[in-house]
């Protein structure tokens, strides 16, 4: 006999609401239990229904997505979060592996993620990643699970100073002069890290400004570790700005 999930869809936008609900009403294995507009109904249907799945844009009018999960510590259901279309968005998402829907998403997609959601879910949430996800958005820099090997490592981005190319993998350098061999390339943090205050300098390298120590005329960045670091003039007014933007 085919499981059908109790599900509970809080969106924002009218219409959003209006496509989520059709979609959740044409797919076999959902069963529409109620719909939330913000963050106040979303905790008040979470009280009287039981969902099994909630499906939850990120962004709310009075708030956001962590406001509603944060009062739930034993959280019972699991969560599809609904994301804006930024790359790092999508790439946090990936990482700390939790389900995710990217505006805009049409039936196809919807029904992928769904299906996704009933082959691979074990049904709990987990608070863990949850907390580093949570802290990815809500933090300008924070704590980091960082896969090294077959281990996930908790860091901490403020004591990062930059990371290093090496072939499909990056080396990461840390203040206290340790550093580790992460299992993605230097492209995948460059992108999980842009809202970070990290900035790619060259092909090899990505640097983290807040431990930039000083910058030279002749184009060599000198990081708080003491180790120096080429930055073509193409990316030095680029820099500059981030440097502005992250270090107010």
């Amino acid at each position: 006999m085919q499981h059908i999930i109790n599900t509970l869809v809080v969106e924002d936008n009218p219409k959003a609401l209006k496509f989520l609900k059709k979609l959740v009403d044409l797919n076999p294995n959902l069963n529409l239990e109620g719909t939330a507009s913000n963050v106040k109904e979303a905790l008040s249907k979470l009280k009287t229904v039981s969902p099994e799945l909630v499906l939850m844009d990120i962004e709310l009018g009075d708030g956001n997505a962590f406001d509603v999960l944060d009062r739930f510590e034993d959280r019972q259901f699991q969560v599809i979060f609904i994301t804006g279309h930024e790359e790092y968005i999508k790439k946090a998402f990936e990482y700390y592996a939790f389900y995710y829907l990217s505006k805009p998403f049409d039936e196809q997609r919807f029904n992928e993620v769904i299906h996704a959601y009933v082959v691979k879910s074990k049904g709990v949430f987990d608070h863990y990643r949850f907390d580093f996800l949570k802290a990815h958005f809500t933090q300008v820099q924070s704590k980091f699970l960082l896969h090294v090997g077959s281990d996930y490592v908790s860091i901490d981005l403020t004591e990062v100073v930059y990371c290093k190319s090496e072939a499909n993998f990056a080396q990461f350098y840390f203040l206290d002069g340790t550093k580790k061999l992460a299992s993605h390339s230097l492209k995948y943090y460059a992108t999980l890290f842009s809202e970070k205050g990290f900035f790619r300098v060259n092909r090899f390298c990505l640097l983290n400004t807040k431990n930039i120590q000083s910058i030279n005329k002749r184009e060599t960045i000198v990081m708080k570790n003491g180790h120096k670091i080429n930055v073509s003039i193409r990316n030095k007014a680029e820099l500059a700005t981030l440097i502005t933007k992250f270090n107010r």
